[in-house]
């Protein structure tokens, strides 16, 4: 390996370092965000189980599903973004521009005004529309 590529390398493994960094900081946060605020110190308690009851179910119950699934939406969205930009081959694909999100829109929309009593479908609907108007 050349020194650029190394150089590269090491920045590469840097950036994400910082970032994993900011991934566990905004956990944090968002954990300790709420009604009633939390303090690093009362978060960590509770991840450990030495918080008192009240806090530990806020924690436990509460919010850390809630970050765990915020977190898990947010990888999802950017796999799904490379994904398609990656089978397009266009870094700028965007399901809008490429109107996935109107074929999907228009199914949900025939679902809901001419089908109303069928509201349970109008997922299942707005995929088929949106895998329609991809292909």
């Amino acid at each position: 390996m050349s020194n650029d590529a190394k150089t590269k390398e090491k920045m590469r493994i840097a950036v994400f370092c910082g970032l994993c960094i900011l991934l566990v900081a905004g956990i944090f946060v968002s954990i300790g965000s709420g009604t009633v605020s939390l303090s690093v110190g009362e978060t960590w308690a509770a991840l450990t189980g030495e918080a008192d009851a009240d806090t530990d179910r806020i924690v436990n119950l509460i919010r850390l599903p809630r970050t765990i699934v915020t977190v898990l939406v947010g990888a999802n969205l950017a796999l799904a973004g490379c994904n398609l930009q990656g089978v397009l081959h266009n870094p700028l694909a965007d399901p809008g521009i490429i109107g996935v999100s109107a074929g999907a829109g228009l199914f949900a929309m025939v679902i809901m005004l001419l089908f109303p009593e069928q509201s349970a479908m109008v997922p299942l609907a707005a995929f088929v529309g949106a895998v329609l108007s991809t292909g």
